[in-house]
């Protein structure tokens, strides 16, 4: 986890699109070290569909980014299944 605290969280995520796991990269062992958060996110559902990122400490506060994201998932048909 992030050292300072902060950790991104969507909102807003529609109910098409399902949130299979999230992670923190640590980009080095520092103290307040920055990193990478991965989020893993799983849909059956065609379409556009916009939600945000935000940046806070859960504990309170306001945060300190928010993002506005626009995903487009398109489907193919063509993919064989396992």
């Amino acid at each position: 986890m992030p050292t300072t605290g902060y950790r991104w969280r969507l909102l807003g995520l529609p109910e098409e699109i399902k949130l299979d796991a999230d992670r923190f990269e640590l980009a080095d062992n520092s103290i307040g070290g920055s990193g990478k958060h991965h989020f893993y996110l799983i849909s059956s559902h065609t379409g556009t569909y916009k939600f945000f990122a935000e940046l806070a400490r859960p504990w309170g506060g306001e945060p300190i980014n928010r993002r506005s994201i626009t995903l487009t998932i398109q489907l193919n048909s063509n993919r064989s299944q396992k």
